[in-house]
């Protein structure tokens, strides 16, 4: 009997290697998936493949979905082209084209053949979106419905779009020209007459971003209004895409590592610190170093200069640490201090020599 509670990524090549698929599939069935995605990223690439021929398509769609970026370029370019057309037909787009928007340019067009017109269409589309925007974290896969629809009308539509739709928790209406005019949550909708119109029961008083909208923007919107999904629409106000709230967790991870960095004097990275080359973390932190340098030695020079008064007034040595700690990460934001507490000491100075 295999202990699933001690699963690591010896466990699963023994299972592999001993063509275990029964095990395997069990294995993932009962334990979280985003725990597994870890455990399977130090597979090779081989055992992995492996996984995904053995695995129903909705599992390893999921289990593509948390793979690090480089694991996902490798088993792209292992993949057979059923294998490709598959992987496309089960991610979610918003999933795929974060995806490739991190690999070279012969990856993608090799995954671009193997979609159909449609997702062709809708991948080209959110590609076409500058980074960080709204547009390029949208998902397409969404529930809309009709302000002239009923309620009855409106449950069918959810159980045929929802198998394919990234949430149903809120559906979105439109009227006839696809412009966005309201929203309805599930449970409304459930619990209302079967003849009474999306009309009389949406919220008006809808929430939205733009597609050229700044990633940050619409993350505290969803922040402000306690918002699970965002809805998209282009400049006509046409219902676009959605965005949902997990995209923004990611976003708001991104843009707080990014401050974090620039309060560290460092030009952000793209991706994790730990996974970024030597030659980029230099290249990130040298200019403020230069800065920081030359800040520095302008600072020792002052401090310098005044050397005799220190010593006919050594507790003006006091000083010194905060002078010298105005030279560092923050010397451009505390550079008008700075001068104040020059001139201050410099006052002092003076009336110390006349006394």
């Amino acid at each position: 009997m295999i202990d699933f509670n001690q699963c690591n990524p010896e466990l699963l090549s023994q299972l592999i290697e001993g063509r275990q698929v029964k095990n395997l599939r069990e294995l993932f069935d009962e334990m979280n998936i985003v725990d597994l995605a870890e455990i399977v990223a130090e597979l090779s690439v081989e055992e992995i493949l492996f996984l995904f021929k053995t695995l129903r398509k909705d599992i390893s769609a999921q289990l593509f979905t948390y793979l690090p970026n480089e694991v996902k370029a490798a088993m792209i370019s292992s993949f057979t082209s059923g294998q490709i057309k598959s992987m496309i037909e089960t991610l979610y787009t918003d999933d795929l084209v974060d995806f490739l928007q991190d690999l070279p340019a012969n990856v993608i067009r090799q995954i671009l053949k193997e979609a159909d017109h449609e997702q062709r269409s809708e991948i080209n589309l959110l590609l076409s979106f500058p980074s960080y925007s709204a547009g390029s974290l949208m998902s397409l896969d969404f529930v809309e419905l009709k302000a002239e629809d009923s309620v009855k009308q409106a449950i069918v539509k959810i159980k045929r779009q929802g198998k394919d739709a990234e949430t149903i928790q809120v559906c979105f209406v439109v009227d006839e020209l696809r412009n966005l005019v309201g929203s309805v949550s599930l449970r409304t909708i459930l619990f209302e007459d079967d003849d009474v119109l999306m009309k009389d029961i949406m919220d008006i008083d809808v929430i939205y971003a733009t597609v050229y909208d700044d990633q940050e923007r619409v993350a505290k919107l969803m922040q402000r209004y306690d918002l699970t999904v965002c809805p998209v629409v282009n400049d006509e106000l046409r219902l676009i895409g959605i965005v949902t709230i997990d995209d923004m967790l990611d976003v708001l991870e991104d843009e707080v590592t990014e401050d974090i960095q620039k309060m560290a004097a460092i030009i952000p990275l793209d991706g994790s610190y730990l996974e970024n080359s030597l030659h980029d973390i230099v290249k990130s932190r040298i200019a403020w170093l230069l800065v920081l340098m030359v800040s520095a030695t302008l600072t020792g020079s002052i401090i310098g200069g005044f050397e005799q008064q220190i010593e006919l007034l050594p507790a003006l040595s006091f000083f010194i640490p905060m002078i010298m700690s105005t030279s560092g990460n923050a010397v451009l934001k505390l550079l008008p201090w700075l001068f104040v507490g020059l001139w201050w000491i410099s006052w002092i100075l003076k009336m110390s020599l006349k006394s």
